[in-house]
């Protein structure tokens, strides 16, 4: 069954107005007219303090989804959404 996203942001108020209790959701981001797009990347000679800059920069971002430490060739992936690749 599609839902509209008007009715995705309903259930997502209703689900952050209960005092208790667990429900899950599930977005598809078509519907919400989002692309989902993966970020990798490799960072050289930086040190501990600008590493979490970057970290903390990256959660604060509305469009990150998820973010990913890594190890071998890169060292994070990043999931971000929006609606097309200028937003990014």
């Amino acid at each position: 069954m599609v839902q509209s996203p008007e009715r995705y942001i309903l259930k997502m108020k209703r689900i952050m107005n209960k005092k208790t209790g667990f429900e899950s959701i599930v977005l598809d981001e078509k519907i919400l007219d989002l692309e989902k797009f993966k970020i990798l990347l490799k960072l050289k000679n930086i040190d501990e303090k600008t590493y979490s800059k970057l970290f903390t920069f990256l959660k604060m971002q509305k469009s990150t989804q998820y973010i990913k430490k890594c190890m071998g060739q890169w060292d994070f992936s990043i999931t971000v959404l929006a609606h097309n690749v200028a937003e990014l």
